[in-house]
Parts: C-alpha cells; sequence; structure tokens
C-alpha cells in the first residue's frame, strides 16, 4: 500500500516539512517547479518528476522540500514500504512546451496582448494564423509564461505582409526589424516588444518554454 500528499512550496526557498512514519520509498510524482528534496533537512538533491528514494536507512520520519529555481509551485509524491512504479510520463515530461501567437487562436478577433501604455490591445489572427501587429503601440512578449522561462522565440513575418515587423528589448530600444518574408529565432527570455514598421505588420510569434 502507498500513500500520495501534495504539498506547496514557496519561491523564496523555504522548506516545508511533511511526515513519512517509518516508510522507506519515496517516488515523485510530479513537480511544477524546479524543486529539491531533503530527508534531514540538510542535505538536499533535487526532486523532478519520477526521481525515486529508497530503501531510505534508516527509515526517515520526515521529507522536506524546496523550491529551487525562484518560483513557487507543488510537488506531489508518494510513498510506501514497498518499492514504487515510475509513470509512463514520456509525453508530460518533456522539458520544453510551445506557445505559438502568445496564445491568440487562428481566426480570432477577440484576444488582447498587453501593450507599452499599459492597456490591453485587441490583436487579431487571421485564417492563415498571421498576427496583425500594430504600428502604434508597441506590443509585450514576456519572457515568461507563468513561472517557465522562455528559451527561444521565432518571429515570422508573412511575404505578403504591408510593413515589416519592429523588434525592441525590455527598455523598448530597437532591435532589428524583420522584413517581409523573412524569419528570425532568437534564444533569450527577456521580455521583448513587438510593433509594425509604420503600419500594420502580419507575423508569427512562436516561443519554446522550459518546463520546470
Amino acid at each position: 500500500m502507498s500513500y500520495q500528499q501534495t504539498v506547496t512550496i514557496a519561491a523564496s526557498g523555504a522548506p516545508e516539512k511533511r511526515s513519512l512514519g517509518s516508510y522507506a520509498y519515496v517516488v515523485i510524482r510530479d513537480a511544477t517547479v524546479a524543486a529539491e528534496v531533503s530527508f534531514d533537512g540538510q542535505v538536499w538533491q533535487p526532486a523532478g518528476r519520477n526521481d525515486s528514494f529508497g530503501p531510505l536507512s534508516p527509515p526517515a520520519s520526515d521529507i522536506y522540500f524546496r523550491a529551487s529555481g525562484g518560483a513557487a509551485g507543488t510537488v506531489t509524491f508518494a510513498f510506501g514500504l514497498q518499492k514504487l512504479v515510475q509513470q509512463d510520463t514520456a509525453q508530460s515530461n518533456a522539458k520544453t512546451f510551445l506557445l505559438g501567437n502568445c496564445g491568440i487562436a487562428t481566426n480570432s478577433n477577440v484576444t488582447t496582448l498587453p501593450a507599452s501604455d499599459g492597456s490591453q490591445q485587441v490583436i487579431p489572427c487571421d485564417a492563415s494564423g498571421y498576427l496583425s501587429i500594430p504600428n502604434n503601440f508597441n506590443i509585450l512578449v514576456p519572457g515568461t509564461n507563468g513561472a517557465k522561462r522562455r528559451q527561444m522565440i521565432l518571429f515570422g513575418v508573412s511575404s505578403l505582409s504591408p510593413m515589416g515587423l519592429n523588434i525592441q528589448d525590455s527598455n523598448q530600444c530597437a532591435v532589428m526589424t524583420i522584413a517581409p518574408g523573412q524569419q528570425v529565432v532568437l534564444s533569450t527570455d527577456s521580455d521583448l516588444y513587438m510593433s509594425g514598421a509604420g503600419g500594420i505588420a502580419k507575423a508569427t510569434v512562436g516561443q519554446i518554454f522550459l518546463s520546470v
């Protein structure tokens, strides 16, 4: 027989303690953020999905968890007297995940994105999957999705776009202008801003985020 608990860990890295009784085996079922585990509150080791521990000798009476990446989240763990079977999580264990067009669905004209002046601007996406990026607002593209950091971002401008796409850094200083028909890939988790270069730019924005 095994038991399962979910513990919430703070972004500060403050340890959270749970009782293990005299159970000798532990397996991490899920971790929504980078986390560490300890069985004595002193020696810490990574705690990722499907990491297993045991047999603990002697069995630990308590288990501790803490965030190791500066983000709050949860850790779900199972414990028992016998070795626990790891889950088949080949898909959910992916190290990264994709986000297309900042979450704006194709053929949509209702979703808003934050602009540099603090407003929320409706950014339409046509039936071909291209966003209409205005030139009168700098549209924010955050470097995080929740607490997950971006690994890579791809900008593509339609060859039929009336204007190119301006890319600015987090201080709204110019980085580049992407001409119609071009694509640019950047490896950065910095916040970015985008705007049409003198008019509406028809563009796609693909991002890869770290899962933990």
